[in-house]
């Protein structure tokens, strides 16, 4: 059976009490971060959190079932930071 990984954007309001919940409660690993967000590894899948307010998001549901996220930055800056 194929593994189907999944990546979810999600908003936090406290960056080191998620990043506790899912590294030291949960084992997940941390991936990339910086002051404004966070990605963890969630057994393979990437889950990122970021402060309420850096990006606006919607989604729409392609032809072939999956959900395609578009993000509006509010600094265009970021679109592309790693």
């Amino acid at each position: 059976m194929k593994k189907a990984e999944f990546h979810l954007a999600l908003p936090c309001e406290d960056l080191e009490k998620t990043k506790d919940f899912y590294i030291y409660k949960l084992g997940a690993k941390l991936g990339r971060f910086t002051d404004g967000w966070i990605d963890i590894n969630l057994y393979g899948n990437q889950i990122t959190f970021t402060k309420v307010g850096e990006h606006l998001s919607f989604f729409v549901k392609d032809p072939n079932g999956y959900m395609v996220e578009f993000k509006s930055f509010k600094d265009h800056g970021e679109i592309f930071t790693v």
